[in-house]
């Protein structure tokens, strides 16, 4: 047994690493939603531009496809709790340096340009890494229930948190800029108090670049259920992507308002935060391939009930449901998925995985937006209703699918595996 994995570990909520690790980058999490409003405001102030704000948009995304897959071997190589430390000082200066600059009087556009870039960049690094580092601070059986806290978590700031951007943004336009930074330097201090190491033992040699990234495709390749699992969220990821938007055409075509679409999107995350509380309970009772065949079927049938509803709070009742299946069925598969990949090529893997389903995520709000303007919110649905309908099928026919354990059976498999070698 790797010195890093002790057997048994205190239960989550008494795992005094796992605490620490939540808390500060819940905080930072909301630090980043703090600024999401404020920032394209601030360069409409600046600016009176929107493609300028567009670009910045685009500026904060740019890095990942970029660094994705390189970004996985150096999570690999380092000290992932030192990548973590080191990202979040960097975001810290940089969201920083926007609030200095703006009270001395002198932010300029190349500035801002320059910290969405560099903010982008370390998130590529950071996220990786700390997805890798989960495994190794919680116990398997605990990775349902702690990534879906991740996921509640990361719903519940967006929730509360832009509205409270755009408040701060009224009182100092540069204040949510230095609040982040601020959440930055505690998510720091977070991290340095956690005693785990954040990776197993490993053995360090000059390796080869393209080859480690080669090795950790070769081994989704390799495995038949994870390979399938990859393209089948990415495929979902399409539908999913341009959800939405389809739902807010669909609450205009019902005349709500600005404020009503908000309560509708509202009531859809709620639906998200739900299943972040029962994941745990419902994989005592289902299996991996209950769970991933019947949530696939529940999408698909739920799906076209978003043409039929005939008010919003139906609309977004309809939403909580969907997003209620997408979030156990999404933990459910990162649980699996986490609890077999090897610890020395987890961010290869994930990175690798991650560049498919971001990329079907983005996607999909562009195909959605097509076929809104061509074939109208209705005919739409219906589309991505049957769309939906074939990948739950082939989910049902897949015999990988089929005959997947499920967690804990997996993680009795993997220590004696261990303990046998």
């Amino acid at each position: 047994m790797p010195l890093n994995m002790p057997k048994k570990r205190a239960a989550l909520w008494r795992n005094r690493d796992y605490l620490l690790l939540w808390s500060g980058q819940g905080l930072s999490s909301l630090g980043d939603v703090l600024q999401d409003v404020p920032l394209p405001l601030l360069i409409l102030a600046l600016t009176h531009s929107p493609a300028q704000a567009g670009i910045v948009a685009t500026l904060q995304k740019l890095p990942f496809p970029f660094l994705s897959l390189p970004a996985g071997v150096l999570i690999d190589r380092w000290d992932r709790k030192r990548v973590m430390v080191i990202c979040d000082i960097g975001r810290a200066l940089a969201t920083g340096s926007v609030f200095l600059a703006y009270w001395l009087g002198h932010l300029s556009m190349p500035h801002i340009y320059l910290m969405a870039l560099v903010c982008g960049a370390l998130a590529t690094f950071f996220t990786l890494a700390e997805t890798a580092s989960l495994p190794n601070v919680v116990s398997k059986e605990h990775l349902p229930t702690a990534m879906g806290q991740n996921y509640a978590t990361s719903i519940v700031t967006g929730i509360i948190g832009a509205p409270l951007g755009g408040l701060l943004y009224a009182l100092y336009a540069a204040l949510p800029f230095l609040l982040n930074a601020l959440s930055y330097l505690i998510s720091v201090l977070s991290l340095s108090a956690i005693r785990i190491q954040f990776q197993q033992v490993r053995q360090t040699m000059p390796r080869n670049f393209r080859q480690e990234i080669q090795e950790g495709v070769a081994w989704i390749w390799q495995q038949p259920l994870v390979r399938f699992l990859a393209f089948r969220v990415s495929a979902g990821n399409i539908a999913y992507g341009g959800s939405t938007l389809i739902l807010i055409v669909l609450a205009q075509n019902l005349h709500a308002s600005a404020f009503e679409i908000g309560i509708i999107l509202t009531i859809d995350a709620l639906g998200g935060i739900a299943a972040s509380f029962l994941i745990e309970p419902l994989q005592r009772r289902l299996s991996f391939t209950h769970i991933t065949i019947g949530l696939g079927w529940v999408a698909a049938l739920l799906f076209p009930l978003y043409a039929l509803a005939p008010n919003i709070f139906l609309l977004g009742l309809i939403g909580a449901l969907m997003s209620f299946a997408l979030v156990i069925f999404d933990v459910t598969q990162l649980s699996y998925r986490a609890s077999i990949i090897p610890d020395n090529i987890f961010g290869r893997v994930t990175s690798s995985i991650r560049l498919l389903t971001v990329g079907a995520m983005s996607l999909g709000a562009a195909i959605a937006g097509i076929m809104l303007q061509l074939l109208g919110p209705i005919n739409t649905v219906y589309s991505f209703s049957a769309y939906l309908f074939v990948l739950a099928l082939l989910t049902t026919l897949n015999k990988d699918i089929r005959q997947a354990g499920s967690l804990s059976e997996t993680e009795m498999t993997l220590e004696e595996d261990t303990q046998a070698g």
